[in-house]
């Protein structure tokens, strides 16, 4: 039996299946015992945070002081939120464990109020004793606060004995706080304050100090407390006006043995400072100064040194490196100097890094068998073979800038080919001469993680093996190239690494495939900028690969023709963008689908201009942004008012506000008004109304105003504009009225005024002389009769006076005129002869003296005006012959670019740049911002069609109008040598003779009007070759013999381009072997039919008077009963016949 159940497979298989169900239950059991621990340690776990409260955050006294701290400051923190218990989870908050509990010990207080130099009114105290609950806090920065006191001070009470370090920069301090409870401090920064003196400081153990940009600080009776701290490492006094006579007295009372770190930028320097007392300095910098002599560099132990900014040249190098023996510098600054050959570096064995950008140098001799790591040549004029001659056997480059050259193609060519440097981790090349498709060769540098490739002539597609074979590319740019065909966003599938993606500017090209972006792009982007490019997304909508990203800093999507509805999500994603750039597409839709509860702090720069938007401004718009600097939504539809949050009182960072050509109605809000820091306001071609500026108006710090085009209205002496900085006022085309306001001359620094198209009336005030304007017009007004002679017009280059009832000769202030370009005086009342001097105005480009009643002769002295483009004299009383010497005025034709420029002058430019790159800077200008210039516009004639000329087609357009004038005799030969001119009126003279031959050189010419004259003979068959001529008149003359043959331009013109000739025949006019022919009576000129019309007016009523009066006596004569009624009347009513 025994044997039996040991071998029967039934029994043993029986067996095997039991213990094996027995096993199964005993692992069920032990998993169940496994997950009931666990989650009960998991229970346990919660229960214990939950009954610890916030063991795992802050304590509940710093919760508290926090909040108490956030309600006293101007602007408080939106994150910091009572509901929100962890207050080491807030913003600008950092928490270190402090035994076994989680404490505050750094505290960034920075920009919660924005400060500049106008804003001293939004000062404010900070009192101290809300840091008591912090007594944990290591850092504190109250940086840029506009703080004016600290009241009571850093005091024992507050029991801070841990704060190291504190910033209290870029405030409105006049005095340094009480320090005293502050024992373990260590670093303190003062700069950009208004300090009178450092006395809190004295007996402080610091190692870092900033007291730069103090201007009412005496560092001469400060720098004994500074040259007592032993303990310093770090000084910088920067900015601060120091001379060399302030360090000779302390030359040898120095005790700060162990400075490392001088900063002396800024200053009035004339030689380095004896610094022999300074055995530990390692870094000096002394970039913008007036340096001459280095000598007291000599023995120093430096390690890095800046003398960037200081106009040296090459004799002040001259045994710099032998004698000076700094064997231990590893960085030198030579940038931004005046240098065409690099020093002699042979004494600087160590020498690593070396900035020579911003030079004009010639060769690179001494660059030779440096073992540098760092090389910066950019903007320094240097050809491919200099570059080539130094850098090919340089193997420890790692860092190479060699943009803004004259480099080509060759530096890619040859063994000593740049793509040799395979070591090299960041390379510039950008603005440079580069052209065809990018090197393949670059694909060798495997180690790259910055290339700017940008603004060069690179043409064909972008190789996607320029990102597979760069997996650490963190930066690239391949803006302001040629780039076409197509490009797919996948090709950055292995680059998990970029931050920055920019492609801008070429000219729509290159279309971008974004069917696998989602996937390549996975990572976070911090910068993605385009422009000029064409998506591949259905619809032309936003690219929904952007739906993934949420860090990006920066967002450029300029001129990509895209569209839909405004893609608010893009705000909502990126809380942390401070660039948003959509400006040139066709978004349509409103704005009022912005959630009223997105926040955010970052944003800089906002620019949807030129879109389909409509709709209103949501109310709550600017604060959705509080620190704005940058906003343009010109050219949409958006209507309603303009929401008084633009500018939020308590921040004030706007800087620039352009919100032209929309629908906006209503009054300016008044905190706009208010707005102390906006410098340029554009709010022209709206429909907005009211009086511009209230008295109590606030905006010292304009520079630019432009509300022309509006429906503003008002005296202008009503108002209250307190901007000593002001230079552009454009307030053309509303309903202002009165008089010019005489303190208009108190805006001194005004170069542009633009008042045309209003009803200002009465003569312009004496303080009016008090100007130094570049741009004036005042066309469309009644200001005359006349000018102040006073006026400054030494700098005006655009006068615009058209229609404002000027009378009497040539206004004599145009005498000093010199840098005249555009004078416009048209459809004035003006009269006499036009005064020789005239012709001294040698800029002058547009000549525009229409409508006038000058007389006399056509002076030879405007032959002088050789840059002339444009010359109007047109309806006037001009008699005598047209002056022979025409052809020495330039009428287009240049040898050389003249200097006067139809623009206006422009303005400021705003906003700092970006710089990539660890070591060779990468310049981007994605933060600034520059006002436009805007465009001069001149009127002129041409075509039958009264035209306005502006842009890139005034500088090309050229032409001469003397029609509607008293002018006699031939034409002269060299007027058909005008080849550039565009425009030619003569017509409604009295001009004889045939029509010159010459005008076959017209080359250019688009309008010919010879009407209305007496020119004889046939027109010259040379005419024919005129083949840009579109408007061709020669009616009503005395030609004779064939029209032109009806071919190329000629072939276009109909028959009242002959009409009233009553000898020329053919197409379009009656053929030549038949009786018809043309009109034989020109009818005469508008003034001459005028004149015709009095007198036949004159005639007839005479004539018809005469016929009435002969009627009535023969009809008495005829009839006896009513001769009797008649004298019966006469004598009861006429008293002589009583």
């Amino acid at each position: 039996m025994l044997l039996r159940k040991a071998t029967d497979p039934y029994y043993v298989s029986v067996s095997w299946n039991r213990d094996l169900m027995r096993m199964k239950l005993s692992l069920v059991r032990l998993s169940c015992v496994v997950w009931t621990t666990m989650v009960t340690m998991i229970l346990l776990l919660l229960l214990d945070c939950e009954l610890s409260g916030r063991a795992l955050g802050c304590t509940e006294d710093e919760r508290v002081g926090l909040l108490n701290l956030n309600a006293a400051v101007p602007f408080p923190n939106p994150s910091w939120q009572a509901d929100h218990e962890d207050c080491c989870r807030w913003k600008e908050i950092k928490c270190s464990n402090v035994a076994n509990t989680m404490r505050v010990t750094e505290l960034y207080l920075n920009y919660t109020i924005y400060q500049m130099a106008s804003l001293h009114d939004a000062s404010w105290s900070l009192n101290a004793s809300l840091f008591l609950p912090l007594d944990k806090l290591q850092v504190l920065d109250l940086s840029w606060n506009a703080l004016a006191d600290i009241h009571a001070g850093f005091t024992n009470t507050l029991r801070l004995k841990n704060l190291q370090s504190l910033d209290l920069s870029y405030n409105h301090l006049k005095q340094v706080p009480n320090l005293d409870g502050l024992p373990s401090l260590k670093e303190i920064s003062l700069g950009g304050n208004s300090l009178e003196n450092l006395n809190q400081l004295k007996g402080l153990k610091l190692e870092a100090l900033d007291v730069s940009e103090n201007d009412r600080l005496s560092i001469q009776d400060e720098l004994s407390i500074i040259w007592n701290m032993t303990s310093l490492k770090y000084l910088s006094m920067e900015w601060n006006n120091l001379n060399d006579s302030i360090f000779e007295v302390f030359t040898n009372t120095l005790k700060l043995k162990n400075l490392q770190s001088l900063y002396l930028s800024g200053n009035d320097l004339k030689q380095v400072p004896d610094l022999d007392g300074l055995p530990s300095l390692k870094e000096i910098y002394l970039s913008v100064n007036s340096l001459e002599n280095l000598s007291h560099l000599k023995g120093l132990k430096l390690e890095v040194l800046d003398l960037s900014l200081n106009q040296l040249n090459d004799s002040t190098f001259e045994g710099f490196t032998n004698t000076l023996r700094l064997k231990s510098l590893r960085s030198l600054d030579l940038s931004d100097n005046h240098l065409k050959q690099v020093p002699d570096l042979d004494g600087l064995p160590s020498l690593s890094d070396l900035y020579l950008s911003d030079n004009s140098l010639e060769h690179l001799n001494h660059l030779e068998g440096l073992k540098v790591e760092v090389l910066d040549l950019s903007r320094n004029d240097l050809s491919s073979e200099d570059v080539l001659s130094i850098t090919w056997n340089m193997t420890s480059l790692k860092h190479l800038s060699i943009g803004s050259n004259n480099l080509n193609d060759s530096i890619f060519e040859g063994k000593t080919s740049l793509c040799e440097l395979t070591g090299l981790e960041e390379l510039d090349i950008s603005g440079n001469d580069f052209v065809g498709s990018i090197p393949p060769c670059l694909s060798n540098m495997t180690s790259l993680y910055t290339l700017g490739l940008s603004d060069n002539h690179f043409g064909g597609a972008i190789p996607p093996s320029l990102f597979s074979s760069h997996r650490s590319l963190e930066y690239i740019s391949l803006s302001g190239n040629a780039f076409e065909g197509s490009f797919s966003l996948a090709s950055l599938a292995n680059n998990s690494k970029l931050k920055v993606f920019e492609l801008r500017g070429n000219s729509h090209r290159l279309t971008l495939e974004t069917g696998d972006a989602p996937r390549a792009l996975s990572h976070q982007l911090s910068h993605f900028l385009l422009s000029n490019c064409i998506f591949d997304e259905p619809h032309g909508f936003v690219p929904s690969f952007l739906m993934q990203q949420h860090d990006l800093v920066a967002l450029e999507l300029r001129h990509a023709n895209i569209g839909g509805q405004f893609p608010s999500w893009l705000l909502e994603n990126n809380t942390k963008l401070r660039v948003f750039n959509l400006m040139d597409n066709s978004f349509s839709g409103n704005l009022n689908n912005l959630n009223s509860s997105l926040f955010n702090y970052e944003m800089l720069k906002i620019d949807v201009s030129s879109n389909s938007i409509e709709g209103e401004l949501p109310s709550y718009f600017g604060s959705i942004f509080p620190r704005l600097e940058f906003l343009n939504m010109s050219r949409n539809s958006i209507k309603g008012r303009i929401p008084s949050s633009l500018c939020p009182t308590l921040t004030q960072r706007l800087w620039s506000v352009d919100l032209s050509s929309n629908k906006f109605v209503g009054e300016l809000p008044e905190q706009l008004m208010h707005c102390q820091s906006l410098q340029e306001l554009i709010l022209s071609n709206n429909s907005l109304s009211g009086h511009v500026l209230p008295r109590a108006a606030n905006l010292s710090m304009l520079f630019h105003l432009s509300l022309a085009n509006n429906r503003f209205s008002g005296e202008f002496s009503s108002w209250m504009l307190n901007s000593t900085f002001l230079r552009m006022l454009d307030l053309s085309n509303n309903k202002f009225s009165g008089p010019i306001p005489n303190w208009i001359g108190g805006f001194q620094g005004l170069s542009v005024l633009i008042l045309a198209g209003n009803s200002f009336r009465g003569t312009l005030p004496l303080s009016f002389c008090k100007l130094e304007l570049e741009y004036l017009d005042l066309s469309r007004n009644d200001l005359g009769p006349s000018m102040p002679s006073c006026i400054n017009a030494s700098r005006i280059t655009h006068l615009h006076l058209e229609r404002i009832n000027l009378r009497g000769p040539l206004p004599e202030f145009l005498h000093d005129a010199s840098s005249m370009v555009t004078l416009d005086l048209r459809n004035n009342a003006l009269s006499g002869v036009i005064p020789s001097w005239l012709g001294s105005l040698s800029e002058l480009r547009a000549l525009l003296l229409a409508g006038n009643s000058f007389e006399g002769l056509i002076p030879d002295e405007l032959c002088q005006l050789r840059n002339v483009s444009m010359m109007d004299l047109s309806h006037n009383y001009f008699s005598g012959r047209i002056p022979s010497c025409f052809d020495k005025l330039a009428f287009g034709n240049y040898s050389q670019a003249p200097d006067g420029t139809f623009e206006i002058p422009d303005s400021i430019v705003w906003g700092e740049g970006q710089y990539y790159g660890e070591k060779t800077p990468i310049f981007n200008d994605i933060y600034r911002v520059n006002i436009r210039n805007r465009p001069e516009e001149v009127q002129f004639t041409s075509k039958y069609r009264h035209e306005s000329y502006t842009g890139v087609v005034l500088e090309h357009m050229s032409g001469l109008d003397l029609s509607c004038n008293n002018l006699s005799g031939s034409i002269p030969l060299q007027v058909g040598y005008l080849g550039e001119i565009h425009s030619l009126n003569l017509s409604y003279n009295n001009l004889t003779g045939s029509i010159p031959a010459t005008f076959s050189n017209l080359d250019q010419i688009e309008c010919l009007d010879l009407s209305h004259n007496s020119l004889s003979g046939e027109i010259p068959l040379q005419l024919m070759e005129l083949n840009s001529l579109s408007t061709f008149s020669v009616s009503y003359n005395n030609l004779s013999g064939r029209t032109p043959e009806q071919k190329k331009q000629f072939g276009t013109f109909t028959r009242e381009s002959y009409i009233g000739n009553p000898f020329l025949c053919g197409p379009p006019l009656g053929s030549c072997n038949s009786s018809e022919g043309s009109v034989l009576t020109p009818p005469p000129s508008p003034e001459h039919q005028e004149d015709s019309f009095k007198i036949a007016f004159a005639w007839s009523f005479a004539g018809s008077y005469a016929v009435a009066f002969l009627g009535t006596v023969l009809f008495l004569y005829l009839s006896s009963y009513y001769r009797t009624l008649f004298f019966n009347f006469i004598y009861r009513h006429v008293p002589y016949f009583h």
